[in-house]
């Protein structure tokens, strides 16, 4: 569970919202990155297969997971699928 105050919770709806609607992925105010990070950090403390040997494999699963399930509820023209991917 992700701790979030009532106006965390207001930001990132905002900044997630503005995201879905605009097919921009981007931080329009610093408030939104400050969420951003708090949820970083929780889930650092909640996850351990970051710290794992097979992280690399297990991140790549659930990253197919994720998308597979997205595109049979909304299929492959989402507006996901439009995003330029900055790949670092």
């Amino acid at each position: 569970m992700i701790d979030l105050t009532n106006s965390e919770r207001l930001v990132l709806f905002e900044c997630l919202h503005r995201m879905c609607e605009t097919e921009r992925i981007a931080i329009s105010h610093p408030a939104e990155a400050v969420v951003l990070d708090k949820i970083a950090g929780q889930l650092e403390r909640e996850l351990s297969e970051p710290f794992e040997p097979s992280y690399p494999v297990q991140l790549s699963a659930a990253r197919e997971e994720i998308l597979i399930g997205y595109r049979r509820r909304l299929g492959e023209h989402g507006w996901v699928e439009r995003l330029p991917l900055d790949q670092i």
